[in-house]
């Protein structure tokens, strides 16, 4: 996932530890979109695989908010 920073320049890489192949099938899986929530968390959708909410880091499920 990247978190783009236009004014100051920068892009930050997080790794999503949670999603691997061995996990997910990754040709008909895969996240569709992330945001990030009023408390500045990041929530996405995964698609085939349902809405999440990650952890403070970003890089692994907190819960899920609704399993496909």
């Amino acid at each position: 996932m990247y978190v783009v920073y236009p004014q100051a320049g920068l892009v930050e890489v997080v790794p999503q530890k949670w999603f691997t192949a061995s996990q997910y099938d990754v040709g008909r899986q895969w996240i569709s979109r992330v945001t990030r929530s009023e408390d500045h968390r990041f929530v996405g959708e995964a698609v085939r695989v349902g809405k999440f909410q990650l952890t403070p880091d970003g890089q692994q499920i907190a819960e899920w908010i609704e399993k496909a």
